[in-house]
């Protein structure tokens, strides 16, 4: 399955598979989430939110603790799905590291999709 990145900044990122297949697409997505440890804590409409760890561990431990939540947004469009995972927390509790983990997530979140068969 071939993928585009549309977008990619340090907030979000954006992928465009070259497939209409939305529900196999979403059902990859949470079970590679629920691989990583993460838990689905809302969804609305085409957005979900996933999150690992949490916010008091973050505070209380800072950067030894990893605390990631996502809003993952999954849709159809021009006849490709389009992947949209925007950031929820900066890692600031974390300090520099904490912040430079939240970037690296990220980053290999959409490694992931990108190079997937």
């Amino acid at each position: 399955m071939f993928a585009e990145v549309l977008n990619e900044s340090n907030d979000n990122v954006t992928v465009a598979f070259n497939t209409t297949e939305l529900e196999k697409i979403y059902k990859t997505l949470a079970d590679q989430f629920q691989r990583d440890g993460y838990r689905m804590v809302s969804e609305s409409g085409d957005t979900v939110t996933y999150e690992r760890g949490t916010l008091t561990g973050r505070i209380f431990l800072g950067a030894f603790y990893k605390h990631f939540k996502w809003d993952v947004s999954v849709v159809e469009k021009s006849g490709r799905v389009v992947v949209s995972i925007n950031k929820q927390v900066s890692g600031m509790w974390g300090g520099l590291i904490g912040v430079s983990q939240v970037k690296n997530e990220l980053w290999r979140l959409k490694n992931l999709m990108v190079n997937w068969n």
